[in-house]
């Protein structure tokens, strides 16, 4: 079967920490990142390409930037993530629960970027690259023209010279994170681990346009809803690393 492949590549300087692990990396530390996303077509599009290099990188780029670059990934349960955010500094938090209805548009707007980890507990360089998959997915899917049938083939991060993680969804169509209720929030509606978005349609088929997005968690704007539904577990996630 033919297969047109593009790579798009950037890089951000952010620190990390995991305190569940009992190693030198439970203290802060930074890295100069850097990310590849591959994107994969059965055929080219019209005008001959699988995805126009520009606007995907745009996209990648501007949310990298925003969020991560010169700032700190942490999980929502590391006590520094509250510190260092009351301090100003910029922080990306995994394992972030969604705001409360009545919220600030501040912690509302934060939200729309965590959404993308909200499942992952810590920030791994695993976890990132499965992360950073969201959100190129999301673009793809929301607001790039694309070649038909074109869909994310594979995230690789690396965090150091001999540090790297690859994740390779098991098919094009990477499932978004699955998002607890808000806090106060019923979790009615909310879909079982595995449960079909639509009734009748095979578990990981993307929401058709209308699809409402999850309770108190407005769209996107111009990207549409997605159905609600885990990582799935056949997905391979290869690593490159060593603790050294």
């Amino acid at each position: 079967m033919t297969m047109h492949q593009i790579c798009v590549r950037h890089n951000f300087e952010s620190a990390h920490r995991l305190p569940h692990l009992n190693d030198k990396c439970k203290n802060l530390h930074g890295h100069s990142w850097w990310v590849e996303v591959t994107v994969s077509a059965p055929a080219l599009g019209d005008d001959g390409t699988v995805v126009e290099f520009g606007i995907f990188k745009k996209a990648l780029r501007a949310f990298v930037d925003e969020y991560l670059d010169h700032g700190a990934m942490l999980g929502d349960q590391d006590p520094l993530a509250s510190v260092l955010a009351d301090h100003g500094c910029k922080v990306y938090r995994f394992g972030a629960s969604p705001p409360r209805p009545d919220r600030h548009d501040g912690e509302r707007s934060r939200w729309q970027a965590e959404r993308h980890a909200t499942d992952l507990a810590y920030p791994t360089v695993e976890a990132v690259a499965v992360m950073l998959g969201r959100v190129a997915r999301q673009a793809l899917q929301g607001m790039l023209p694309c070649a038909a049938g074109a869909g994310l083939g594979h995230v690789k991060v690396t965090e150091t010279h001999t540090n790297s993680a690859h994740f390779v969804p098991a098919t094009s169509g990477l499932p978004p994170a699955r998002e607890p209720a808000a806090a106060g929030t019923p979790a009615a509606g909310t879909l079982a681990a595995g449960t079909p978005a639509v009734a009748g349609t095979p578990a990981g088929t993307p929401a058709t346009a209308g699809t409402p997005a999850a309770a108190g968690i407005p769209a996107a704007a111009g990207i549409p809803a997605q159905a609600r539904q885990d990582i799935d577990p056949a997905a391979p996630l290869t690593r490159e690393r060593s603790r050294m």
